[in-house]
């Protein structure tokens, strides 16, 4: 039986356990000067480098978390575009020039974990560093072009 289908408590606890390595990913401390350096913070190398070494096998992950994976993604990515938003509001001004603030850390969320979950199950080749580099770019033209 799935975990959405037992009133959510095992699925929310996985959402839960995410929060501190998003809190890490976007720290509070650099969040608006990652997005003005050249390359992509060190934490992201060292996330993708982590996940790297683990088997990236792209039916693996469909196949253990069976009718929970839409569900999880959906609310990961809900977790992810929370912090983000609250970091985008403790370091930018809160008047984005025409992208309300909730808008803009969904696009950057969904950018990042799609692509996370992309590398995953079809970028495989793509070395950490080059693909942290990918989602940096995008990202950081998300943010100017606001």
């Amino acid at each position: 039986m799935s975990c959405h289908a037992l009133a959510v408590p095992a699925c929310n606890g996985v959402v839960d356990i995410h929060f501190d390595m998003f809190d890490s990913l976007f720290r509070k401390d650099s969040f608006s000067r990652d997005w003005l350096s050249s390359g992509p913070p060190e934490e992201w190398v060292d996330f993708f480098n982590k996940y790297n070494k683990i088997s990236r096998n792209p039916f693996s992950l469909s196949y253990k978390l069976g009718n929970d994976l839409d569900y999880l993604t959906t609310h990961i990515t809900l977790q992810l575009s929370r912090v983000i938003e609250s970091r985008i509001n403790d370091q930018f001004s809160k008047d984005c020039d025409h992208i309300p603030v909730p808008i803009l850390a969904s696009s950057v969320s969904a950018c990042f974990s799609g692509l996370v979950i992309s590398w995953f199950t079809r970028f495989q080749s793509i070395d950490p560093k080059t693909i942290a580099g990918y989602i940096h770019r995008l990202i950081k033209n998300i943010f100017r072009v606001t």
